[in-house]
């Protein structure tokens, strides 16, 4: 039978022979950098590839984008249609550079005595007379440089009501800071013939770097403006070195012809030298220093064959403020707020509205629906909002677009609770207290009196203690004091400290000397001693601290935010979370900024027939019926970098009175929540350079409850804070009575709610025979929480007189055995770390009986604590009008 040969399992495979192809390397050499085409063999790679040129395809439109919006922001202030030869009118639909004008230099004095100074408003005329510029026809507030193509706004303190002619004006400060708030570009004019000259006002100027080189270079309120300035934030700054008369135009001139020597050159740029490095210190970057004398500018160029005016070539100051990257405040840019800088405003008394037309500037998107406020003016309402300038070539004139009243923010900035409905969740009302109290009423024997601010256990200790004693608990001296329930007793309006502010006179009395004095050593001895009291030999300490109550943990006890709060609260608005209620904001804020942009990108691309409007959202209508609020809030909003005419409604003819004095105002959008009244709170720290408050020399020490002024952002008013402590591992922060130097704090005061981040800048009112206000102290928004517990700490302090081991016998904390009796349940500690409690009360003079857990050493301090929830207040005159009412400027 015929057989054939099997091949077994371990039959040798050999690979196949590669037909054609290439190597990657000869592959990639042919292709030359040039990707082709190809199909791959399986769809996972093919894939994979697609996913790579997806990424790679979006990390270039990012950079793309990222590089145009670079572009964007440096062609502020640039024109689109100028001419080379000619000084045609700007396209006035592009927003100007806002350059602020600022003078820190000290006043010179003349040969005849007389003060005189580089004020802003000479600045201003000199650059806007230079032969290279022009004005706008439609804006003669905006100057043009056509050889530069750019335009700026020059903006001076005198045009937001500052008097330039008096150096003691009060409102010189804030014009220079609401200046700077809408500014681009920050010139900083030095006086160099000043500078240059001896020593007239060294004894009462100083610069901040130290050096006495240049005593004169600043003076001292142009200090004050730089330190104000710097802790609200600085925009790009540039320098104007003013030099003495013909040095900029002779520098390389000899002195036979005219010109300087070396000596005075050199003195010169050793001036600029020290500038540059000053401002350096000052700034935190390297600042361009511009020299010019701003003489006056020669005589008209003369004309050529074509009628065309020969323009000078463009002087130094002009190029810089023409090339210089404009960046505002940091706070202004990061927000999407909006705010408008008018170049021109009217006021119809009829109708009561006033009309404001500039260009909008910001991050957000302008809607006629935002709330508006007017630094030192208030806050009003946008009864519509009509873009002057076009979205683009052959569109048809915008129309007006008016405000729709139900999706406005209400004005009103207090909450207004109904005590009788019962549902409600508002905080400083309990229906069960009510209750109790209608109880109470219906019984033969009422209830013993509870001291407000007390608990249900703390009540326990009133047990033991005689009613009619109780019923005498009142007010007493500066320290605080049992305050009983309305029913039994009503607290006084003010207190003694403030009866004795009214009594002072117009110049430093001796009173009100040693009531500084008074508070500079209590200041020391809290420093020495911080918190610690002693009663007096006939004053009971269990009336004092009637409303205090002991902790057996600071970290780890209970306290209620919602327990006993003050009637104030029912009228502010809390907040579950203000985080994420920012967040939510913000975020909503800038998403429809973004939309707005790329609806106007859509239109902008569309060809638009003639007759047709421009309809923001109409076709995200049609496609999602999802979206139609969103769509329909759009219609409301106008983008940034337009030129608009807001109308706002209902303005006072007093509120337009304190408007009118400027000829230049500024208007800023509030985001919502932010015209509604809170507990703010705030990271500040103590200015190190505030201006003295008595002719000796010395500064006040800044005590909690003072009445300061605050300036968040865009706003001001006055209020009376608490300080406190910072703790991030606790519920409950510890009370400071004063803001100590050199170290950050927490500020708690009663102010309209404010998103961050945002600076904070808190002033003291100036006292008789004072021009400024005092910068006490800076900082930023920490956010806005009523239910954050300040508690103020008392320690009551005693001393071991008999000592055996554990056991000691203390006296001179209390001197009478009652007072023994009623803080017996409170716990002890001491100096030394121990911890211990009242056994019984010695004899009849407060010496009691003590316990601790180690031996106590005979010269421990034996300490009693105690604590009580303290709360901000508001300002007087606000207290003293039955109808509540807070202004905010």
């Amino acid at each position: 039978m015929p057989s054939s040969h099997r091949s077994g399992g371990l039959k040798q495979s050999n690979k196949g022979h590669k037909t054609g192809g290439s190597s990657k390397r000869s592959q990639k050499r042919q292709q030359g950098g040039k990707v082709n085409k190809s199909v791959k063999k399986n769809a996972a790679s093919a894939i994979e590839s697609k996913g790579r040129v997806n990424r790679q395809n979006e990390a270039k439109q990012r950079r793309q984008n990222a590089r145009q919006a670079t572009i964007s922001a440096r062609r502020i202030g640039s024109l689109s249609t100028t001419t080379s030869n000619t000084t045609s009118s700007a396209n006035s639909s592009s927003p100007p550079k806002i350059v602020g004008v600022v003078s820190l230099s000290e006043p010179r004095v003349g040969p005849d005595g007389a003060v005189a100074r580089v004020s802003e408003s000479q600045v201003k005329a000199f650059i806007e007379s230079s032969p290279d510029t022009s004005s706008v026809a439609s804006d003669p507030t905006i100057t043009t440089f056509p050889q530069l193509k750019g335009q700026v706004q020059l903006l001076t303190p005198s045009q937001f009501g500052a008097d330039e002619s008096s150096f003691s004006c009060p409102n010189y400060i804030p014009a220079i800071l609401e200046l700077s708030r809408v500014c681009d570009v920050l010139l900083f004019v030095i006086d160099g013939v000043s500078a240059l000259a001896p020593p007239v006002h060294a004894a009462t100027s100083a610069t901040t770097s130290g050096d006495e080189s240049y005593p004169n270079l600043l003076s001292v309120l142009g200090e004050r403006t730089l330190t104000a300035i710097k802790a609200q934030g600085l925009p790009t700054v540039l320098s104007l070195l003013v030099l003495p008369p013909g040095c900029s135009t002779n520098q390389n001139v000899s002195k036979k012809n005219g010109g300087m020597t070396k000596g005075e050159r050199r003195k010169i740029e050793d001036l600029r030298k020290y500038t540059s490095r000053f401002l350096k210190g000052e700034v935190g970057y390297d600042v361009k220093v511009v020299e010019d004398d701003c003489s006056p500018p020669p005589p008209s160029p003369p004309t050529s064959t074509n009628n065309n005016k020969v323009l000078p070539p463009p002087t130094p100051l002009s190029r810089a403020l023409v090339s210089t990257a404009p960046s505002p405040i940091h706070f202004v840019s990061s927000n999407p707020r909006n705010y408008v800088v008018s170049s021109s405003y009217s006021y119809d008394s009829n109708s009561q509205t006033l009309t404001v037309e500039g260009f909008v500037r910001g991050n957000g998107a302008l809607s006629a629906n935002d709330l508006v406020h007017i630094p030192q003016g208030g806050t009003f309402k946008l009864a519509s909002v009509t873009s002057v300038s076009k979205a683009r070539k052959n569109a048809p004139p915008p129309v007006p677009v008016t405000s729709d009243p139900s999706s406005q923010q209400p004005l009103d900035m207090f909450a207004s609770p109904d005590m009788l409905d019962g549902e409600q969740n508002l905080v400083g009302f309990d229906g069960d207290d009510q209750l109790s109290d209608y109880e109470d009423m219906e019984d033969a024997t009422p209830a013993a009196a509870r001291p407000a601010g007390w608990s249900d256990y703390q009540n326990a200790w009133l047990e033991d203690a005689d009613q009619d004693e109780l019923d005498s608990v009142g007010d007493g001296d500066d320290f605080d004091h049992g305050e009983l329930s309305d029913m039994f007793n009503k607290k006084s309006d003010r207190s003694q400290d403030d009866l004795d502010m009214d009594e002072a006179d117009g110049m430093i009395s001796s009173a009100e000397r040693a009531e500084l004095a008074k508070r500079r050593r209590a200041a020391e001895e809290e420093l020495e001693f911080p918190d610690e009291v002693q009663c007096d030999e006939d004053e009971e300490a269990s009336k004092r601290f009637a409303r205090y109550r002991a902790l057996k943990s600071f970290r780890k006890s209970t306290w209620d935010p919602k327990e006993n709060l003050p009637e104030d609260y029912s009228t502010l608005f809390h907040f579950s979370n203000f985080k994420a209620t920012a967040r939510s904001v913000l975020a909503e804020a800038k998403e429809v900024a973004d939309e707005l942009v790329k609806v106007d990108k859509k239109n902008a691309a569309a060809p638009i027939e003639k007759g047709d409007a421009m309809d923001v959202g109409e076709e995200d209508e049609e496609e999602d019926d999802d979206a139609d609020e969103f769509t329909q809030s759009l219609k409301f909003c106008v983008q940034p970098n337009r030129r608009v005419v807001l109308t706002i409604a209902d303005v006072t003819p007093t509120q337009f009175n304190v408007l009118g004095t400027k000829r230049v105002i500024t208007l800023t959008t509030l985001l919502p929540h932010e015209n509604k009244m809170s507990v703010l709170h705030f990271n500040i720290c103590q200015n190190l350079k505030c201006e003295t408050d008595d002719d000796l020399g010395k500064e006040a020490p800044v005590k909690s409850k003072d009445v300061l002024t605050f300036q968040v952002g865009f706003r001001s008013w006055q209020s009376r804070p608490i300080f406190s402590q910072n703790n991030l591992n606790s519920d409950k922060h510890k009370f400071e009575r004063f803001l100590r130097p050199q170290a950050f704090m927490a500020c708690s005061a009663y102010g309209p709610v404010t998103y961050g981040p945002c600076p904070v800048l808190v002033w003291r009112e100036p006292r008789p025979g004072q021009s400024q206000r005092q910068l006490v102290a800076v900082g930023s928004v920490l956010g806005a929480d009523a239910d954050r517990i300040v508690v103020k700490r008392v320690i009551l302090t005693g001393y071991p007189v008999r000592v055996h081991k554990r056991t000691a016998t203390v006296k001179y904390m209390f001197y009478n055995p009652d007072d023994v009796k009623w803080f017996k349940p409170a716990g002890l500690t001491t100096k030394h770390g121990l911890q211990g409690n009242i056994v019984e009360s010695i004899g009849t003079h407060g010496a009691m009986k003590c316990l601790f857990n180690q031996p106590i050493k005979q010269h421990d301090t034996v300490c009693l604590t105690l604590w009580k929830r303290i709360y901000p207040k508001y300002e007087e005159e606000m207290e003293k009008e039955e109808k509540r009412t807070f202004v905010v400027t």
